[in-house]
């Protein structure tokens, strides 16, 4: 769909079509990108839930209390490496924290609500 849509931007623009099309076209691929980050995102907090389940089957993972309501997940360094990226679009699109600490990934959520978060960052 993103390639399509790109295709489709691009020759408008090119061939200096519709003035019309264009900006729909334009928005279309701007929408197309965003959704596939989204995605990508959300893939990474399931990862991120998978990585922190133990050999037993339990889930580690912690409520904790700093500044912020936090979850605190324990992942291996590389899961934590590889997820952080997508957490983070992923939290500002939605509005909560991530990083990474004491070899955890740490999700905090202000008491703001996610719209105010967006606006601190």
């Amino acid at each position: 769909m993103v390639v399509n849509l790109e295709v489709v931007r691009s020759r408008l623009a090119r061939a200096g079509g519709d003035d019309k099309i264009l900006p729909f076209a334009e928005q279309a691929m701007a929408q197309a990108e965003d959704s596939v980050r989204i995605s990508e995102a959300v893939g990474a907090l399931l990862s991120l839930i998978t990585g922190a389940i133990d050999t037993d089957g339990r889930l580690r993972c912690a409520r904790t209390v700093a500044a912020l309501p936090e979850l605190r997940f324990e992942v291996d360094n590389g899961t934590a490496e590889r997820v952080l990226p997508g957490l983070q679009a992923l939290g500002r699109a939605v509005g909560f924290g991530a990083e990474t600490r004491g070899g955890a990934v740490i999700l905090s959520f202000p008491q703001a609500s996610s719209a105010e978060f967006r606006k601190q960052e």
